[in-house]
């Protein structure tokens, strides 16, 4: 292997990272959706979705908007059960893995506004998120002091690897 490119990775730590009042959040929503599967949505509510999907992702070009809601909107069951298991079944799992190989480390990852959890949290509370999540995001750019102290397998993530372990 040449390298490890890890494309906008969920955090395994995430959850216990945040705030209190978003772990309550959190919780809540994980107790909702283990007790209640979600009813098929009327075809006012598809298209409800399907417009606020298209103002969502207005910025992308048009050649993969389309396809994109078209996609979420097709697959909103899976994806409703895959985040079941995000914050425990998948974090164990990333907790037990192994450390990253000692191969060059590229994290591509965004630490602006996220439009979607804006509809979530209060924009306070959304700051927040973002500053409990920065000690295991990238850096950039990084000090020369510090690239030249990190290893390829760390540089501009903080030092952090998976479960938070530095290397």
């Amino acid at each position: 292997m040449a390298g490890l490119l890890l494309l906008d990775p969920f955090h395994e730590d995430m959850a216990t990272l945040v705030p209190q009042q978003v772990r309550e959040k959190l919780d809540e929503m994980l107790e909702q959706m283990e007790t209640q599967e979600p009813a098929e949505p009327t075809p006012e509510q598809l298209e409800q979705s399907r417009a606020q999907m298209l103002r969502h992702f207005a910025a992308w070009p048009e050649p993969v908007r389309e396809p994109l809601v078209t996609r979420h909107l097709a697959t909103w069951r899976v994806a409703s059960r895959e985040n079941r298991n995000l914050y425990d079944e998948v974090a164990s799992e990333f907790r037990q893995a192994p450390t990253t190989p000692d191969v060059p480390l590229i994290v591509l990852t965004a630490m602006g506004h996220d439009a979607t959890q804006a509809h979530l949290w209060p924009a306070e509370l959304l700051r927040e998120i973002t500053r409990a999540s920065a000690p295991c995001m990238p850096s950039w750019p990084p000090s020369p002091r510090a690239a030249s102290r990190e290893s390829s397998t760390t540089r501009g993530t903080g030092g952090c690897t998976r479960s938070g372990r530095t290397r």
